[in-house]
């Protein structure tokens, strides 16, 4: 969308005819001209580039080069116009490896279309065009490098002398770009780097030496063919190696009787006055000494007739190596002492190595007699010990480090024996059984320790005793089969470290003192229709240890009555007919000793007498009757 926005706007600055892009074409034919957030492939020596003050906006910058005819292409970046007069096209095609933000690039001609241009207009004017007043020639000032003889935010860039101290030119400093002025100002960050350095080539910025001033040419600016340069590949120095040679060379090779001329120049070397030494500058092979550590990026140019390309190459130079010394292996705390039963930690991650730790290895160097404890993570920075037995352990850390070299170190771990009280048995206080109830159960889990009962015993001190036993080895122990008779039962626990203790308990077995319970009713009773409920109460009955259930069932009658409650105390009969009816009662005691009782009740026919006992309702006008029988 926004290169279509760019498009419509370059149209309607130039205009709307066929033809070139100076004179306007259709928005489809703009699209191969114009590109955005791109910088031209070539970087820094993509051309000679020229600074156009006074532009505010991108249009106004692509007219500024439709109206110069050595221009080829136009950069807006950054509110800044730059105007490139091309090596070759390829070179000011967009770099589409790169990314630079807001930025617009606008192929106004190719440049066999500027040599045309010259050609035509030497032909059609006799006086000479002068370049736009915006830009002004620029001269590049000589300097001596190491001394600080160029303006404000200028640096001297080293030339091709063999001596340190050689002479070179005054350039802008990195992010300043020479304006028509001639003074170094701030780019705004705006940068390019040549498409031919690589990942380690720092960012170059537009070189202020490149810009010339535009004049009207006199006669045809002949096309430039590019050469394919190499420099070689990027070399790497050891230490203590502080030289070597660069060897350049150019495709095609020269035509016979051609010469081509080699010129190194230093665009990056490391911080510091020295440097080191160059010679051949001017040459083929370039041979560099006395270097000092830091990288080197260096630039050949190479030209013919009509020819020019360049190439780059990388020059490290490694430091002296620092000597490796082994490490240190450093246990904190190197005395540990403990208490047994308890957890304690031995620390080796204090120990030093010059580069990385390959391995820690901890080992059991003695121990206290018959332990053989086995030590857990033994291959980690930090040890922890648990389960120790009383005594003292030598332990031993050894450091490995990526080279192989070794360290190793002892810690000392005493252990404190604890201090383990005995147990206390508890068999619980002694029983009364009562027969015929012949079984109970002991409990022995109420026998205490400090650090925990480990096992329980029961046996019978009567070696006579026909008693069953069940849980000898159990807090509890059940008996079965008891006998009329005394019996004894012991029960030994014992604890974690082997210590005991005993207690005993005792268990009558006598025979039952219990009698049966007593049923009882009231006396027989009679009833009369319309009377329809009888209630029968068992509540005269007794035991002398208390009643546990009550039965009432019927024995007789000239139909099945109705009865609700039959295991309560107190149960009422409906549905009864003129006739006999006998009820028993049955209770029962805890020992189900149990004893019966009966009941008759006389139903007769329809009297107007009430029975005696009875009592009537005012609600439902029924008649209700309580009758007890001996």
């Amino acid at each position: 969308m926004l290169l279509h926005c760019i498009i419509i706007i370059v149209g309607l600055v130039l205009g709307a005819t066929e033809g070139d892009i100076c004179k306007g074409t259709t928005t489809s034919a703009l699209e191969s001209h114009v590109s955005s957030n791109y910088p031209p492939k070539g970087g820094a020596e993509a051309g000679n580039f020229t600074q156009i003050n006074g532009v505010e906006n991108f249009s106004e910058c692509v007219k500024a080069c439709c109206d110069d005819p050595t221009c080829n292409a136009a950069f807006f970046s950054k509110n800044k116009c730059l105007n490139i007069e091309c090596v070759t096209d390829d070179g000011c095609s967009p770099d589409h490896d790169k990314t630079l933000p807001k930025a617009i690039l606008v192929n106004v001609r190719t440049v066999a279309e500027t040599a045309a241009l010259h050609t035509s207009h030497n032909v059609s004017t006799d006086e000479p065009t002068t370049a736009p007043p915006s830009v002004q020639h620029l001269k590049n000032v000589t300097c001596e490098f190491g001394l600080q003889e160029c303006g404000e935010n200028e640096e001297c860039k080293m030339g091709e002398e063999e001596n340190r101290r050689a002479n070179g030119i005054c350039v802008c400093q990195e992010n300043y770009s020479r304006d028509s002025s001639g003074k170094c100002v701030q780019l705004d960050t705006v940068t390019l780097t040549s498409a031919e350095k690589k990942s380690s080539v720092v960012p170059i910025q537009l070189p202020a030496h490149t810009t010339t001033a535009k004049s009207p040419p006199t006669t045809p600016k002949p096309k430039i063919v590019p050469l394919t340069v190499s420099a070689g590949d990027s070399k790497i120095l050891e230490y203590p190696e502080d030289s070597t040679k660069l060897s350049a060379y150019a495709i095609p090779e020269p035509q016979p009787g051609e010469t081509y001329t080699y010129q190194w120049s230093l665009v990056q070397a490391p911080d510091g006055d020295e440097k080191g030494q160059t010679s051949g500058m001017d040459s083929p092979t370039l041979i560099l000494t006395k270097l000092v550590p830091g990288v080197y990026v260096l630039t050949v140019d190479v030209k013919g007739d009509n020819k020019q390309g360049s190439a780059t190459v990388n020059v490290t130079v490694m430091p002296e190596p620092k000597a490796h010394t082994p490490p240190v292996a450093v246990i904190k705390p190197s005395v540990l002492n403990i208490k047994e039963g308890t957890t304690g930690i031995l620390d080796g991650a204090d120990s030093t190595v010059d580069g990385e730790t390959k391995s820690y290895l901890w080992e059991i160097v003695s121990a206290p007699i018959n332990d053989d404890y086995k030590l857990v993570n033994s291959k980690a920075s930090i040890l922890r010990l648990t389960g120790l037995s009383h005594g003292t352990y030598s332990i031993r850390l050894t450091v490995t480090d990526a080279a192989g070299l070794k360290n190793s170190t002892m810690a000392a771990v005493n252990v404190e024996e604890e201090v383990d009280y005995p147990p206390t048995a508890n068999a619980g206080d002694d029983i009364v059984v009562n027969l015929p109830v012949n079984y109970v159960t002991l409990y022995g889990n109420t026998s205490t320790d400090d650090k925990g009962i480990h096992s329980y015993e029961w046996k019978a001190t009567d070696t006579d005793s026909t008693t069953d036993l069940e849980g000898v080895h159990e807090p509890f122990l059940r008996l079965k089969h008891l006998t009329e008779g005394v019996y004894t039962f012991e029960l030994l626990v014992t604890d974690t470290k082997g210590q005991t203790s005993k207690d005993e308990v005792r268990v009558f077995v006598q025979t039952s003192l219990n009698k049966p319970p007593v049923a009882m009713v009231e006396h027989n009773f009679t009833t009369a229709k319309p009377q329809d409920v009888v209630l029968l109460d068992g509540s005269p009955s007794s035991d002398d240890q208390g009643i546990v259930q009550y039965r009432w069932t019927q024995l007789s009658g000239p139909n099945q009555a109705k009865m609700d409650n039959s295991d309560r105390v107190k149960a009422s009969v409906e549905n009864l007919i003129e006739g006999e009816y006998v009820f028993k009662l049955t209770v029962l005691d805890a020992e189900t000793l149990h004893d019966s009782a009966t009941v008759t009740v006389q139903v007769k026919s329809l009297s107007s007498e009430k029975p005696s006992g009875c009592s009537e309702s005012t609600s439902d006008s029924s008649t209700s009757c309580r009758y007890s029988s001996s």
